[in-house]
């Protein structure tokens, strides 16, 4: 597979593909046969694979009511994920992860391209006096919209930054991305935004031997400035103005309220806080080993998730499945915290975002995780073995 297709390959894992959800977890797997396999050498990571599969076991058997929905449920919780695991028996090497970033700022640019699409051919549909209309309404037209999407999109904007090589053709595309994330309306997606790009800030400001070049400074000055005009004319809409300050509102009451220990009584953050408490009842029910892939939706009818990815990992895999990912985590961002400070402080606003929503849930979120992982370990390995064989040329003279 060329490096063309790989990158098309890449995009395509990306994009939201409504009708094909379930089936792209595998379609990419089955492609990746064509690649070079490798073998697992981290053993926190070998522990890690197996025990996903026995925790989804023990919830089959154990935990999971024996009727074919919870089943199908719990089957494509525990697939979707799986499916990420396959990944790490992928090599990847430099060139291919530098094309799956291209293709993550791709993606997120036809999916940016096409929500504003949508609005303009619509826009009798859409009033920026009535904000929240816009993003109820948006969902008619596009996929995965709008927190489930948004995260690929603050990731790329902030990986996007951090190239070395902007390329030209990339910077009015990158416009996009802030406008399509503020028009989502979603207050853990500029938390996330907020976060990653303080953290690429102030990478670059304790780095002092880390020299920006002229050409990339006007480009980005360039985007920020041409942001913060469209933005402004936004911002002068009155609809807009108040929509911003009820978010503001709410944010502030919200955070009194989980400080205080009581229950927000305001739109969707009550009904959030009440999921979380439930939640976390029933993982403690589960504390060891989680219901098996066994989500919130199997224990409370009409709801469909935690709306918090560490939550929602501590439920379905219980403290063992949990520490596992916390140690990827750490993994991922020691790798990248001095090679690539973009990729580090994009992957920062994941797991920010991640404290209000279920991140990996979605087959491209997956993807794009369980790739990065797949490219630390074999990076990892070959810097062991180098080490190794050094260390052998050294006691042989």
């Amino acid at each position: 597979m060329n490096l063309s297709s790989k990158r098309l390959f890449y995009t395509l894992c990306i994009l939201p593909i409504e009708y094909l959800t379930f089936s792209v977890n595998f379609l990419y797997v089955l492609l990746y046969i064509r690649l070079k396999y490798r073998r697992i050498n981290d053993p926190v990571l070998v522990f890690f694979v197996l025990y996903v599969i026995v925790s989804y076991l023990i919830g089959l058997f154990f935990y999971i009511p024996w009727e074919p929905n919870s089943l199908l449920k719990q089957f494509i919780s525990f697939a979707t994920f799986s499916s990420g695991l396959f990944l790490l028996l992928i090599k990847f090497d430099k060139s291919d992860f530098e094309n799956l970033i291209s293709a993550t700022i791709t993606a997120s640019a036809l999916y940016s391209l096409w929500v504003i699409l949508m609005f303009i051919t619509h826009s009798s549909e859409f009033s920026l006096n009535e904000i929240y209309g816009i993003k109820i309404q948006l969902r008619e037209y596009v996929w995965d919209w709008p927190q489930t999407y948004v995260p690929i999109l603050v990731f790329a904007l902030i990986v996007g930054f951090s190239r070395r090589k902007i390329n030209t053709m990339y910077m009015p595309l990158l416009v996009l991305f802030p406008i399509v994330i503020f028009f989502t309306f979603t207050r853990s997606a500029y938390l996330a935004l907020f976060t990653g790009l303080i953290s690429y800030l102030f990478l670059n400001t304790m780095e002092v031997k880390s020299k920006m070049s002229i050409n990339k400074l006007i480009k980005i000055a360039a985007f920020f400035i041409i942001a913060l005009v469209v933005l402004y004319f936004i911002l002068k809409n009155e609809g807009v103005h108040n929509a911003l300050y009820a978010m503001a509102h709410r944010s502030f009451y919200a955070i009194y309220n989980f400080l205080t220990g009581s229950v927000p009584d305001i739109g969707s953050d009550e009904e959030r806080t009440a999921i979380m408490q439930t939640s976390l009842s029933i993982a403690m029910d589960h504390f060891l080993t989680g219901t098996g892939f066994g989500g919130i939706y199997l224990f409370i009818e009409n709801i469909g998730s935690t709306h918090n990815q560490y939550l929602d990992t501590l439920l379905k895999m219980g403290v063992i499945g949990f520490a596992c990912m916390i140690y990827v985590f750490v993994k991922i961002l020691r790798y990248f915290y001095h090679r690539d400070k973009g990729i580090f402080s994009g992957f920062i606003a994941l797991l920010v975002y991640g404290l209000f929503n279920a991140v990996y849930q979605q087959p491209y979120l997956i993807f794009l995780f369980f790739s990065m992982l797949s490219f630390v370990d074999n990076q990892d390995t070959r810097v062991a073995c180098k080490t190794e064989k050094l260390s052998l040329t050294n006691q042989l003279i």
